[in-house]
């Protein structure tokens, strides 16, 4: 009786719940219709001397909105056990898919799988056809898979977290790559043509022979493992492991396999074609996101008016 009057108090917002002498400890499945109670009443809960045995018992039955734990441990290991399982429930009410998540995510995988499966049945007529698609590929798909090399999911998380913190002086980054990107194209690019070459270590060993070659070629897969495809395969098995709940060497693992026999089935031409489709549909809803958030926070003129004016500026004192 004396909860349902604890929970008329409008300025309480929790309760401490602390088991008499001779009753079950705080875990206890008897409790259960206790806490759910409270926490329907709006009220948060603390569950008192909790054992690591019934710990996942009790976020399964009543979940972790509102539950504050106190346990009662007996070694590290136990400590150690604990994160393990209140950082999975964590993760869980990160990424909660509907019915309609699941079934975009397996439209995505089928379209990208058909689109690879498409690309890679062409003829394999001329010996430049795995690194240079057989020179098929157009303006629009050389574009956007030079776009989507460098441009992903990873890179844009990263850029809203230091636009965050520093404002649109984070746009520099990318914005000076353009100079650098002309020169690849006018300069650079038709003297790999020219030389027909289907590498750059292959236009550099036949520049400066063949122990130069070798070096860039070790230099370039030594780099991309470390500072790339590391970051990448890590962020994407992070992502895939929290929607699977499988383990993140799992996922990367599969990340890998998939890559590997889609380069291989089709080389460059399959690489390109899915990335266009995986640029456009980037494209499409980054643009989306962009104007969802613009209306959830009130308006552009919200945006403008809440950010720091320090955030505008292009460049920034040292």
């Amino acid at each position: 009786r004396h909860v349902d009057a604890l929970l008329e108090l409008e300025n309480l917002n929790a309760i401490q719940w602390t088991p008499g002498v001779g009753q079950p400890q705080g875990g206890a499945a008897c409790w259960y219709d206790l806490y759910k109670k409270i926490l329907a009443g709006g009220k948060s809960i603390m569950a008192n001397w909790v054992t690591l045995d019934e710990l996942k018992p009790l976020l399964d039955n009543v979940g972790n909105q509102g539950l504050n734990i106190q346990m009662d441990f007996k070694s590290e290991h136990e400590i150690d056990e604990s994160l393990k399982i209140i950082e999975a429930y964590r993760m869980r009410n990160l990424i909660e898919l509907t019915g309609l998540d699941i079934g975009i995510i397996i439209l995505y995988v089928v379209i990208l799988v058909g689109v690879a499966i498409w690309a890679s049945v062409s003829k394999k007529e001329k010996d430049g056809n795995w690194f240079l698609a057989n020179k098929s590929l157009g303006w629009f798909a050389i574009g956007l898979t030079m776009w989507g090399t460098n441009v992903g999911p990873s890179m844009l998380i990263a850029n809203a977290s230091s636009g965050f913190e520093g404002g649109i002086v984070a746009g520099n980054f990318s914005w000076y790559a353009f100079p650098f990107i002309l020169l690849l194209a006018f300069v650079f690019a038709p003297r790999y043509l020219g030389a027909k070459v289907m590498t750059l270590p292959e236009y550099m060993g036949k520049r400066f022979g063949n122990n130069t070659r070798k070096y860039i070629a070790w230099y370039t897969i030594v780099t991309i493992l470390i500072s790339w495809l590391g970051l990448t395969l890590f962020s994407g098995g992070v992502f895939m492991s929290q929607i699977l709940d499988m383990s993140l060497y799992s996922c990367i693992i599969i990340l890998v396999l998939v890559s590997a026999v889609f380069t291989m089935a089709g080389g460059l031409k399959t690489i390109a074609y899915t990335n266009v489709f995986q640029m456009l549909l980037l494209i499409g809803v980054s643009a989306l996101l962009a104007v969802m958030a613009i209306n959830k926070i009130g308006g552009i003129e919200k945006v403008v008016a809440d950010t720091p004016s320090s955030y505008w500026n292009l460049f920034q004192p040292l």
